[in-house]
């Protein structure tokens, strides 16, 4: 089946063109609508009603953010991301319960396909570090000294997706491919991405936690709820001083600080409902630059990179979800991603009763949790999509033909 073999594609395109990862998205979900179109035309309303079902988590969401058009420092930006939400959330509503409306014989092959394509990445992506980038320089010319770097979105995406797909593979027998799939994903570790590195351990946390008392599933979901709340109340961070040691080994780690400080300076500013959705970019002062040099009683001279210049207080948007949705949306937009993300994971944690499968929903919940609040930006369309890919993958892992917890390998 097409929509089966074009999940193959999502390890090599994270690593090589994570971009690609929206298109591959709505071929999954176009592959997936046609061959389900027997039963619409059979006037099986069941597909219909699970879709609309899945989509509500997302409703209040959305309605906030297509609001603040009104009073968006950019309304056309605010606009048009309101409409990529809105096809985003669609294709998920729609993809996720058909993976997860899988036969029990085709989910297994399922994972094994996902997991065949991230195997190939990873070595592909070994032998290109190994060589010096000689295995992809053909097709995308990147300097030596910023390969790791370049494939820093691709180890985010094998986080989220690593442990879990390896306890599905296991739940239906296909122990030596687990085994292995599992190998791979400790790619991560060899590569210069602390985010994916963190989720990484994340994940393993909340796996081992979960596998040994079920019940951590929702101090995992509780936790998650109360960093997003947190937000204002733990930011700005005032000793900065404290970070200094950092700047010679992790700048960016100290850049990110003063760029959530600012965020939440400019939040409170506008703390009900926010600049405007999509416009973290372009809030007033943003463009100036973020000195955290100076302070240390170093010169700008002396950093790890090299540049002479300093980087912006907030350079397109805060590497920091839960930031975002607080600068962008205040604290309506803040109320409706607790409601997105307890209406997901909660919904999930309750449907799901064999423990391999309850571990794998949560590892995927804190792994995309903890790259989502240290990396990227709130509305990247690539790791919505790579986000919704996983989900799609681990539902086709933990539910049965009929929508139920499934039971692993019978």
């Amino acid at each position: 089946m097409l929509a089966t073999s074009l999940l193959a594609l999502i390890g090599p395109v994270a690593y090589l063109a994570p971009m690609g990862l929206a298109p591959l998205l709505v071929l999954a979900a176009l592959a997936s609508l046609v061959a389900a179109l027997p039963a619409l035309r059979a006037s099986d309303a069941a597909p219909i009603r699970l879709f609309l079902r899945a989509g509500m988590a997302a409703w209040p969401l959305l309605i906030v953010g297509l609001a603040s058009v009104a009073w968006s420092i950019n309304p056309s930006a605010s606009l048009y991301k309101t409409g990529q939400l809105v096809v985003l959330i669609a294709l998920a509503a729609w993809l996720v319960p058909a993976y997860a409306g899988r036969t029990a014989a085709d989910r297994p092959r399922l994972l094994a396909t996902v997991a065949w394509g991230f195997l190939v990445a990873a070595v592909v992506v070994l032998a290109d570090l190994a060589s010096g980038g000689a295995v992809t320089g053909w097709a995308r010319p990147v300097p030596e000294s910023a390969l790791y770097v370049s494939y820093s979105r691709g180890a985010a995406v094998h986080a989220i997706f690593g442990l879990p797909l390896s306890l599905g593979l296991w739940r239906f027998g296909r122990r030596p491919l687990a085994v292995a799939t599992l190998i791979a994903a400790l790619m991560p570790l060899a590569l210069d991405q602390v985010s994916a590195q963190l989720a990484l351990i994340v994940a393993a946390l909340t796996v081992v936690a979960v596998l040994a008392v079920p019940a951590a599933r929702w101090l995992l979901l509780a936790a998650q709820v109360a960093i997003i709340a947190a937000v204002p109340l733990v930011l700005p961070y005032e000793n900065l001083d404290r970070l200094c040691p950092l700047i010679d080994t992790k700048a960016s780690v100290v850049h990110r600080v003063m760029i959530w400080n600012f965020a939440l300076e400019r939040w409170a500013e506008r703390p009900l409902a926010g600049w405007g959705l999509a416009t973290a970019r372009e809030v007033p002062g943003g463009d100036a630059y973020a000195d955290f040099v100076s302070p240390c009683g170093r010169d700008v001279k002396t950093l790890e990179s090299g540049r002479l210049d300093l980087p912006q207080l907030l350079p397109l948007h805060t590497h920091n979800a839960a930031v975002q949705v607080w600068l962008e949306l205040g604290v309506v937009g803040a109320l409706a991603l607790i409601w997105l993300l307890v209406r997901l994971a909660g919904g999930t944690f309750r449907r799901v009763r064999d423990r391999a499968g309850q571990a794998a929903v949560a590892g995927l919940a804190a792994a995309s949790f903890s790259v989502a609040v240290v990396s990227f930006g709130a509305w990247q369309s690539w790791w919505w999509s790579a986000v919704i890919l996983a989900m799609a993958t681990i539902g086709a892992a933990v539910y049965d033909s009929a929508g139920k917890p499934s039971g692993g390998a019978r």
